[in-house]
C-alpha cells in the first residue's frame, strides 16, 4: 500500500510542482527546510499517523498547497489556495492541512477560465514544512520580469513574508547588473540581499532558464522555500540611442517606408554573411514609435547570441550602468561554428578598399545617370521604376555607408593604441589631418572659402535681403557639389541646401575664421596614420555618395506628388511624404481611398506628438503616451506586472465596490487579497498602495497580461473617473482630469 505522507525525497508526480521544486532544489544541495507532502488522495487517519513522525514538539511548520497546476510557466496560482504559518502541534497541523486541501475551491471561477483549467482537473497536495525563522525573507528573480533584461530583482521585509504575498507591505526592493546594484534602499545592509541574489543566479543557471525563487534568511544562511519558471516570455526591448543619431526628430510615413527596407537590408547582408541563412526582416530591427525611430535591441541580441557573445550586449549599447562584469564584445565558443564565414568575411573585408572603389565608381555613375533625368519627363510607371531603382542602389550604397565606418574605427583604434604606446595623446592626434582628399567630400574648408568671399566683399555689394543669394560668387558651384545636404541625409523630407540657398547664405555670413592648429605625426606613427586616413577618406567619400543619391528620392516623390495635386488627390505635393511608398503606388494607380484625409489625419498626429518627451527605451510593443509631467498629478511605485495603459480610474477601497469596475477601467486599490482578484478580468490596469512582485494583485496581473504598479504611497487619492496613465515598466502613474 502505496504510503500517503512521504519525506519530500520520495515524492511522486502526483505531488505537485510545488513539491517537484524543493525536491530538485535539495537534489542540488540548497538549504531547503525539511518538510513532508500530503498526497491528494489521503484520508484524515493516514495524514494524522503519517504526520505522527514528523511533527515534533517546538517546532512550527508552514503548511502550504502544491495543486498540480500551480507553479506552471504560463499560469502559477500564486496566492490561489490557502497557507498557513506558524502551526505547532500535530493536531494544529492536520487541522491546517485540511484547511489548504478545502481551498481548492478559493480561486474565483473567471481565474479557472483565463488559465483554461477545469477545477475538476485540480487536484491537492500539501506540504508541511518546518517554518524558518526568518530575519529577512523576500522573492528574488534572476531576469528583471517587468524588462526582461538580464538584471536580478531581489525584494526583501523583515521577518517572515506573508504580508508581502498578501500585498500588505512596502518591500524593499534591490537591483543587481553586472555584479553591482543599480537601485538599492537606503540604509539597509546588502548582505542578506547579496545572498538571495547569488542564490537565485545559481539556480537560474542550473535550471538553465529564468526563476523566481522564494526565500528566507535567519541570520545564518539563506534558505531556498520556493522556486518557480518565470512567467511570461521575453520583453520586446525599442532603444532610441542610437537611432536618434540617424534617424533623428519626428520621421513621415514615406521617409520611414524607404529608409527601413534600405538601411535594414544591407544591415542583414552584413549579419548573413557572418552568422549564415537567418529570418530576419528590415522590419525587424526597426520600429516607429510616435512617428520617432526606435532600433529593436531585442533581435540585436539575437544576432549577438548567433556570434557567441552574451545576449546582455544590448544592454551595453542600450547604455545602462551596472558593475565590472559587463560583457565585452569578444565572441564567444559559439562563434567558431561560423569561423568558415567569418574567415571570408574577414578576407573580404581586408581587401575592400579596393572593392569599394570599383563599387563606388558604379554607384556614382548609376545615380548620376538618374540625377540628370528630369521627373517632370518620366510617366507614371516611369517615376515608379525610378523609385525600385533608387531602392537597390540605396542598398548597395548603404551597405558600403555600414561597412565603411567599421573599418574606420578598426583602423583609427589601432592607430590610438600606438600613438598611446609611443607617448603621443591618442586623442589629440587626428590621422587624417590636413589630408587634402578629404575636401572632395567635407563642405567646411568650402563654406570657409565663401566666408571668405563674402567678408572680402564691400558691405553695399553683400548679398541679403531680398537680394538672390547666388550672386554670392561661388555660390552656385557649392550648391552644385553640396545642395543635396539638409539637415538629416536619411531624410528626404527635409528641405536641402540647392533649395535653400538663403539658408546656405546665412550660414556663410555667420560664419566665424576656423583657427587651425598645426600638427606633427612621429616618424612612427605614419605608416599607422595613412591606414587610418586612408578609411576615414573612404568612410567621407561612402557618405558622401549615399547622402546625394538616396536624397534623390526627393525630387521624384515630389513630382508625383505634383501629379497627384493636378488630380485633386492631394492639396499640395509635399503631403506624399505623409503616405507611405505602398499607399502611394496606390494612389499614382487610383487605386487608393482618401489619401487626403489620410495626409490630414497624419499631419493633425504629428502635429499633436511634436512636444512629446520620448523615453530612451521603451519595454514591449505598444506605446502610449503619458499625460504631461505635473507633480501634483503624478506617484510612483514598483511596476510589477509590464504594460502601458490610459483609461478611467476606478477607485476601490472593499471587495463590495466591485460592481463600479467598467471593462477597461483601471483600479486603484488599498491591498489584494484573493477575493479582489475577480475584478481583475474586467479591468486595464491595477494600482495598488502596498504589495511587491509576490502580492496577488501582482501575480494576478501578471498572468492576466495587465499592467500593475503596487506601492504608490496615497494612491487611493487619486480621484475616481480621472484620466490615468499606468506605466508597468517604469512604475510611473500619472493623471489628469477628465
Amino acid at each position: 500500500m502505496r504510503r500517503q505522507v512521504v519525506p519530500l525525497l520520495k515524492t511522486a508526480e502526483a505531488a505537485g510542482a510545488k513539491a517537484a521544486s524543493l525536491r530538485w532544489l535539495l537534489k542540488k544541495g540548497h538549504s531547503v527546510p525539511d518538510a513532508v507532502v500530503v498526497m491528494p488522495e489521503a484520508g484524515k487517519d493516514e495524514i494524522d499517523s503519517g504526520l505522527r513522525p514528523f511533527v515534533r514538539p517546538g517546532i512550527r511548520y508552514a503548511v502550504r498547497s502544491s495543486a498540480n497546476v500551480e507553479d506552471g510557466s504560463e499560469w502559477s496560482f500564486a496566492g490561489q489556495f490557502a497557507t498557513v504559518l506558524g502551526v505547532e502541534g500535530l493536531q494544529e497541523v492536520a487541522d491546517a492541512v485540511e484547511r489548504v486541501r478545502a481551498s481548492v475551491s478559493d480561486p474565483p471561477p473567471v481565474y479557472f477560465q483565463h488559465a483554461g483549467v477545469e477545477p475538476t482537473d485540480l487536484q491537492m497536495a500539501v506540504v508541511v514544512q518546518e517554518l524558518v525563522h526568518a530575519e529577512r525573507s523576500g522573492v528574488a528573480f534572476s531576469r528583471n520580469p517587468m524588462t526582461g533584461l538580464d538584471e536580478i530583482v531581489v525584494e526583501e521585509v523583515d521577518g517572515l513574508g506573508e504580508g508581502l504575498v498578501a500585498g500588505r507591505v512596502i518591500p524593499h526592493r534591490w537591483i543587481r547588473r553586472w555584479g553591482a546594484w543599480t537601485t538599492r534602499p537606503e540604509g539597509r545592509d546588502p548582505s542578506v540581499a547579496e545572498e538571495a541574489a547569488d542564490l537565485v543566479a545559481l539556480i537560474a543557471k542550473q535550471r538553465g532558464s529564468p526563476v523566481d525563487v522564494e526565500w528566507a534568511h535567519d541570520g545564518r544562511e539563506v534558505f531556498a522555500l520556493q522556486v518557480r519558471p518565470q512567467t511570461g516570455g521575453p520583453v520586446p526591448v525599442y532603444s532610441n540611442r542610437i537611432s536618434r543619431e540617424v534617424l533623428p526628430g519626428m520621421i513621415k510615413p514615406l521617409v520611414w517606408s524607404i529608409n527601413v527596407p534600405v538601411v535594414n537590408s544591407a544591415w542583414i547582408e552584413l549579419f548573413t554573411s557572418l552568422i549564415g541563412p537567418n529570418d530576419l526582416t528590415p522590419d525587424d530591427l526597426a520600429r516607429s514609435f510616435a512617428y520617432r525611430a526606435y532600433f529593436n535591441m531585442r533581435a540585436v541580441g539575437e544576432i549577438f547570441e548567433a556570434l557567441g557573445m552574451r545576449r546582455d550586449l544590448l544592454e551595453v549599447l542600450m547604455g545602462l550602468e551596472g558593475g565590472d562584469d559587463r560583457p565585452s564584445f569578444r565572441p564567444g565558443l559559439k562563434a567558431f561554428r561560423h569561423l568558415p564565414r567569418m574567415a571570408k568575411v574577414g578576407w573580404r573585408l581586408a581587401w575592400y578598399r579596393r572593392e569599394l572603389e570599383r563599387e563606388l565608381s558604379r554607384l556614382q555613375e548609376s545615380f548620376g545617370e538618374i540625377e540628370g533625368e528630369d521627373p517632370a519627363g518620366l510617366t507614371d510607371e516611369g517615376l515608379l521604376a525610378r523609385i525600385d531603382d533608387l531602392g537597390e542602389l540605396s542598398k548597395r550604397a548603404a551597405f558600403a555607408n555600414i561597412v565603411a565606418p567599421l573599418l574606420m574605427s578598426f583602423y583609427h583604434r589601432r592607430f590610438r593604441l600606438k600613438a598611446a604606446a609611443a607617448g603621443e595623446d591618442s586623442e589629440a592626434v587626428d590621422p587624417a589631418f590636413g589630408d587634402p582628399r578629404l575636401a572632395a567630400f567635407d563642405p567646411n574648408p568650402h563654406l570657409d572659402e565663401l566666408a571668405a568671399t563674402f567678408q572680402a566683399l564691400p558691405q553695399k555689394e553683400r548679398p541679403g535681403g531680398d537680394a538672390d543669394p547666388i550672386l554670392l560668387p561661388g555660390l552656385t558651384e557649392f550648391l552644385d557639389r553640396f545642395g543635396h545636404l539638409s539637415d538629416s541625409g536619411n531624410d528626404f523630407s527635409s528641405l536641402p541646401w540647392r533649395e535653400n540657398p538663403a539658408g546656405v547664405l546665412s550660414i556663410v555670413a555667420s560664419r566665424g575664421k576656423v583657427k587651425v592648429h598645426e600638427q606633427k605625426l612621429p616618424s612612427g606613427l605614419r605608416r599607422a596614420a595613412r591606414a587610418a586616413a586612408d578609411f576615414r577618406v573612404a568612410r567621407e567619400h561612402v557618405s558622401y555618395v549615399y547622402t546625394r543619391g538616396y536624397g534623390l528620392h526627393r525630387g521624384i516623390f515630389l513630382e508625383m506628388g505634383r501629379r497627384l495635386v493636378e488630380r485633386e488627390a492631394l492639396p499640395e505635393p509635399d503631403d506624399v511624404f505623409f503616405l507611405t511608398v505602398h499607399e502611394l503606388r496606390a494612389a499614382m494607380g487610383g487605386e487608393g481611398d482618401d489619401v487626403g484625409g489620410l495626409v490630414a489625419e497624419r499631419r493633425k498626429e504629428m502635429e499633436e506628438l511634436a512636444d512629446l518627451t520620448m523615453p530612451e527605451i521603451i519595454y514591449g510593443d505598444t506605446f502610449t503616451p503619458a499625460p504631461p509631467a505635473d507633480p501634483g498629478h503624478r506617484l510612483t511605485g514598483l511596476a510589477t506586472s509590464r504594460g502601458v495603459a490610459a483609461g478611467t480610474a476606478r477607485v476601490i477601497k472593499t471587495v463590495e465596490e466591485h460592481h463600479r469596475v467598467e471593462p477597461g477601467d483601471i483600479i486603484v486599490i488599498p491591498f489584494s487579497d484573493v477575493a479582489w482578484t475577480a475584478m481583475f478580468a474586467r479591468a486595464s490596469a491595477v494600482v495598488a498602495e502596498a504589495g511587491g512582485m509576490l502580492s496577488h494583485s501582482s501575480i494576478v496581473a501578471r498572468e492576466m497580461g495587465i499592467p500593475c504598479v503596487v506601492s504608490v504611497d496615497q494612491a487611493t487619492r487619486i480621484p475616481d473617473g480621472c484620466r490615468i496613465h499606468v506605466d508597468g515598466f517604469s512604475g510611473e502613474v500619472r493623471w489628469t482630469m477628465a
